[in-house]
Order: C-alpha cells, then structure tokens, then sequence
C-alpha cells in the first residue's frame, strides 16, 4: 500500500514538471507566431519596430530555454526531481526558482507589450474604424495571458515551501499555466484560423484573383485582364480606373496577387 503511494506520487511530481516543462515551449512558439502576425500588418517601414518585436520574442526565447535547462538539471541525477525519496541532491534548486520567477514577469511583459502594440499601429492603417476596434480588442485578449503569467509567478512563489504536491496551491500553480498556454495558442491562431470560421458559417467569398486585390475586365479583343483595386473595408471597393495601355494588360494565364499591410489586417479580424 505504502509503496503504491509513493509511485503514485513519484509519477503526479513527473508529470507536474513535464507539463510545465511544455508550456514554456508551446507559450514561446506561440508569442513568435503572434510577432510574425504583427509585423506584415504594420508594415516595414520602420525598421525599429520591426527590430523591437523581434527582440521580444527574443528576450521570451532566451529566458524559457534558461528556465527549461534549469528545470532539467536542477537535481543530480535528474530523476531525484521527481523521485523525492531517491538518492541524489538538487543543489539547483533555489536558482531554479529564482530564475522561474523572473521567466513568469518576463513572459507576463511580452504579453502585455504585445496585447497593446497594436494601439500603436492602427492610427496609420487605412481601414475602417471597425476594423481596427476589432484588431485591437482581438490582440487585446493577450492580456488575459499575462494576468495568467503573474498568478503563475504568485502560486510558484506559494509552492516552495509547500510539502504536498497535490495541494490546492500546486493544483491552482498548474491551471493558471495552462490557461496561460491555451490562451496564447487561440491567440496566435484565431486571425490565421478566420477564413476557415467564415466559411463554415457560409460567408467566404470565392478564393479568385478579383478577391486576392483584381478585378475582371475584358478586352475588345475578348481576352479577361485584371484591374488593381484598392479595398478600403469588406464591403467597399475602389477600383482603380484601367490602364488603356495594351502592356498594362494582366493575364489569366500570369496573374499575381500583391498584398499590402492594411489587407493584411483585413484578413486578421
């Protein structure tokens, strides 16, 4: 019976750090695929801010790897993390968890850098009022990751001197992690996810050039060309008046799409 026990929890200690171990994997690649959201749609014309998103995901990037090498080796041998009545020590184990704590303000830091950049951005974005709100209010739930960030950091602050594994705290330690995670996932999915929702729901518009920035015209001689078009919201085009000159002409058989950062933010939100 005793023996059972402590398996038991042996493998709930195992689990506990692996799951936090992932976390610090999956909220990292998901902050770099909410920077690769962000810069197509503000554009690279200032290069500094640009510069400052990647230095974000950076800064996430180098302090999670630290915190994870930590987490790895902070006992000798590494099973002693999870085996509390095996031989070994965890010499490591307090810079673990200082350096657990600073990882937490820092991934709480870029959530919120990142929830409010697009406060920045649309002002110079030639879309509507209503696409921007949405844009805003969309990047803006990231803050709830980052509340999630700094209440990981007070229940890891309350679990060091905790002796029960499966306590409340450690219980509570583990859901505000993985609130943190799945939050960040919908996060950095939902704008890439979007046109698949609007086709579920029976509002995608044809994939056709004239959709992707062209519109159809033909010619005298019966050959369709495309017109550039500039899309100033979803419902209103303006269409760019067509060049005569025959060179202009845009195949079927050559057609190319160019999209600029403000279409960028049309397929965002």
């Amino acid at each position: 019976m005793v023996f059972n026990i402590v398996v038991f929890v042996t493998h709930v200690i195992q689990w506990f750090v692996w799951a936090l171990f992932f976390v610090l994997i999956s909220t990292t690649i998901s902050k770099f695929s909410i920077i690769a959201l962000l810069i197509p749609v503000q554009g690279v014309k200032s290069p500094w801010r640009v510069q400052v998103l990647w230095a974000l995901g950076i800064l996430q990037a180098v302090f999670a790897l630290i915190t994870m090498g930590l987490i790895v080796f902070e006992c000798d041998p590494v099973p002693r993390l999870w085996n509390v009545l095996g031989q070994g020590t965890c010499p490591r184990k307090e810079t673990t968890h200082k350096f657990g704590l600073a990882q937490g303000a820092i991934s709480a830091f870029v959530d919120f850098a990142l929830a409010l950049w697009p406060l920045s951005m649309v002002p110079n974005l030639k879309v509507s009022m209503k696409a921007k709100v949405g844009f805003c209010v969309l990047m803006g739930l990231g803050t709830i990751t980052g509340l999630a960030s700094i209440l990981r950091d007070v229940f890891t602050q309350q679990s060091v001197d905790g002796r029960d594994v499966t306590s409340d705290t450690y219980v509570k330690l583990l859901f505000w992690a993985e609130l943190e995670q799945t939050g960040i996932i919908l996060l950095s999915t939902i704008p890439t996810l979007r046109p698949l929702f609007r086709k579920l729901l029976g509002r995608h518009t044809n994939n056709t050039p004239s959709s992707k920035g062209y519109r159809t015209h033909t010619t005298g001689n019966g050959n369709a060309s495309y017109v550039p078009r500039i899309a100033h919201d979803e419902t209103e085009l303006d269409e760019v008046p067509f060049a005569k000159d025959k060179d202009a002409t845009i195949n079927v058989s050559t057609t190319f799409s160019v999209q600029t950062a403000d279409e960028h933010l049309h397929h965002a939100v």
